[in-house]
């Protein structure tokens, strides 16, 4: 039974917690010796692992030298296609630049052209208004007249008949 109970266990997930390493005072982990070296062989042991490790992180500085040199050319490459991006896209720039300008300048004509199109018309109208105010006082003064001689026509009726009323 207690073999199912443990396949249980891994097949859940579930695990036995591993004991913490005892730490030393400077902040270092105490390596616990194996059962059956003695203390020249855990040495060698050590020993061996840090020969090891320094020369993986020997062969580990040659690739990376090689790898400086060359950064380099290909960095001066990019940096070459990127100054050709930039001075390309600088003459579109400049290029939008003036046919904005361009186009401003072509809005302003025409809008002043306009104007001043407003301007003679305007100056027409006035001249044409002017001339027909002119005009309609003409008429208006003519009809006034009008207007007065038939009122004193007809004042002149009123007064003689109130002149023969009287006597």
């Amino acid at each position: 039974m207690s073999g199912i109970a443990a396949a249980k266990k891994r097949r859940a997930g579930i695990s036995n917690p591993i004991p913490d390493s005892p730490r030393l005072p400077n902040g270092g982990v105490a390596v616990s010796q194996p059962q059956g070296l003695t203390l020249q062989q855990v040495i060698s042991l050590l020993d061996t692992r840090l020969t090891s490790l320094e020369k993986s992180v020997n062969n580990q500085d040659i690739p990376s030298a090689s790898i400086h040199e060359q950064l380099p050319s290909n960095i001066s490459e990019i940096l070459d296609d990127f100054q050709q991006k930039f001075v390309i896209l600088a003459g579109e720039i400049n290029s939008l630049k003036d046919i904005v300008l361009k186009l401003q300048s072509y809005t302003m004509d025409v809008n002043k052209a306009l104007l001043e199109e407003r301007i003679e018309l305007t100056h027409i109208n006035d001249n044409n208004i002017e001339d027909e105010r002119f005009v309609l006082e003409n008429n208006a003064t003519n009809d006034d007249e009008g207007i007065n001689s038939d009122n004193l026509e007809v004042h002149s009726a009123n007064n003689e008949e109130e002149e023969l009323m009287d006597n």
